[in-house]
């Protein structure tokens, strides 16, 4: 099935510039998946002075199938991958993978993280905050990967909405002791990542990489569904003269109150491109 012709503002988007970061949001089917391939393509494309290797990036394999399906026939020089398989692909070729099975399964992060949650309960039984649910512990710690937070006092900078009549700084201590438990925890079964902190692994090995990046663009589609840390390691996926361009759906506060555009990696010129992909 051929891919529509860009039009009106839609022409606009697809040739932004080449180089540094964009966002563009739209509503639901407003034509933003068509525009991230159009823009792949385009980014890709060798008749042009900028063309470079493209990775078109999403946060679900199924629509790496839909994507592959719909782009085969325009896509050249561009790679269309889900997430975890980029991290995963990138972190082998750094030797950090370590042996199979090294990525926690939801289940086992679960197990981990109840494992470190009695381990600290059992010390201090009588704090409120272990009335608190395990899956609120759980979500705070998978909140604290998604940011890249990586020390406690960056995590106090940046705390969360408590329950009422927790105290916060015993809290906030506790919260992360629990997750360094559950670090301890998961190592000790060889697992090196969870699903939410493999992407600080894929920021930090960028930052030690000093060979020349494989990608020139990063296309990133259904960008509401990555968390900051993923897209802060896409931004460290290409060289200071590529770009990254941020697809993503208007109706979503895409990150919530306590991140901005910036501490996800993206350093914007001036508004997100608002209902560009509209087809008026």
């Amino acid at each position: 099935m051929p891919l529509p012709t860009p039009i009106g503002r839609q022409k606009e988007v697809l040739y932004l510039p080449a180089k540094g970061h964009v966002a563009v949001l739209g509503t639901a089917g407003s034509g933003k998946t068509t525009l991230a391939i159009l823009r792949s393509a385009y980014l890709a494309d060798p008749a042009t002075d900028h063309s470079g290797r493209t990775l078109l990036v999403t946060f679900n394999r199924a629509l790496v199938t839909y994507l592959s399906h719909l782009a085969s026939s325009i896509l050249s020089n561009v790679t269309v991958e889900n997430y975890h398989k980029f991290a995963r692909g990138y972190l082998n070729s750094r030797g950090k993978m370590g042996g199979y099975g090294s990525v926690a399964s939801p289940d086992e992060r679960t197990n981990y993280i109840n494992t470190a949650i009695a381990k600290l309960a059992a010390a201090h039984a009588s704090h409120p905050f272990f009335s608190q649910s395990a899956e609120f512990i759980a979500e705070e710690i998978r909140w604290i990967s998604q940011q890249g937070i990586q020390t406690f006092d960056h995590y106090r900078g940046a705390p969360p909405t408590l329950p009422p009549g927790l105290p916060i700084e015993t809290t906030l201590s506790l919260i992360w002791q629990i997750r360094d438990t559950y670090r301890d925890e998961r190592g000790k079964h060889g697992k090196l990542y969870d699903w939410d902190d493999i992407a600080i692994s894929v920021r930090d090995e960028f930052a030690a990489d000093s060979r020349a990046r494989h990608y020139q663009h990063v296309v990133i589609d259904e960008g509401q569904d990555f968390s900051p840390i993923m897209i802060q390691s896409l931004v460290s996926a290409v060289p200071a003269g590529g770009s990254v361009t941020f697809f993503g759906d208007v109706a979503q506060q895409i990150y919530g109150s306590r991140v901005s555009w910036r501490s996800a990696g993206l350093i914007l010129k001036g508004e997100p491109w608002l209902a560009a992909c509209s087809d008026t």
